[in-house]
C-alpha cells in the first residue's frame, strides 16, 4: 500500500511534454537564437530562475547582444537546467520569455561540425538546414 501511494506521489510531479517534431517546435516558438549562458539567478520562492545568454547567433525573430530567460528548477515542472559557459539553442516566446523542455531545445557548436551525429534534440542540424553555418551570423 505504502508502494503504490509513493509512486502515485512521484508520478503526478514527472514532466510531459507532447511530442513534436524538431520543425513543428522551430515553427511554434517565436523567437530562436543560439548562446552561452553568463549567469542563472534564483528570482523567487517559486523556484523560478532567470537565465542570462550572451546572443550570438539568431535564426528567428528579434534579439538583442544579451537576452533572458525564465524556466523553473523544478524537473517536475518541464525546467530546464543551464550551466554558465555552456552553449545553447534557445526556442522561446517573444513576451514572457519562458522556456521547459516542452519548448524546445538543444545544445549549441558556434564552428561547423556533423551535427546530426551532436545534435541532443535535432533542432540545431533542422535549423541549419535553412541558414548554414557563416561567421558573419555570430
Amino acid at each position: 500500500m505504502v508502494l503504490v501511494f509513493l509512486f502515485i506521489s512521484f508520478s503526478a510531479y514527472s514532466c510531459t511534454c507532447t511530442d513534436r517534431s524538431a520543425s513543428e517546435l522551430i515553427e511554434a516558438a517565436e523567437v530562436i537564437y543560439a548562446g552561452y549562458v553568463v549567469k542563472t539567478e534564483l528570482v523567487n520562492s517559486e523556484l523560478e530562475i532567470k537565465t542570462t545568454f550572451k546572443v550570438i547567433e539568431t535564426f528567428k525573430g528579434e534579439t538583442k547582444d544579451q537576452e533572458y530567460v525564465f524556466t523553473t528548477e523544478n524537473g517536475g515542472s518541464c525546467g530546464i537546467k543551464y550551466s554558465v559557459a555552456n552553449y545553447y539553442v534557445i526556442l522561446t516566446d517573444s513576451l514572457e520569455k519562458r522556456v521547459s523542455s516542452c519548448s524546445g531545445w538543444d545544445v549549441y557548436y558556434p564552428y561547423p561540425i556533423n551535427v546530426g551525429d551532436s545534435s541532443v534534440t535535432g533542432i540545431l542540424p533542422e535549423l541549419r538546414k535553412n541558414k548554414p553555418y557563416n561567421r558573419a551570423n555570430q
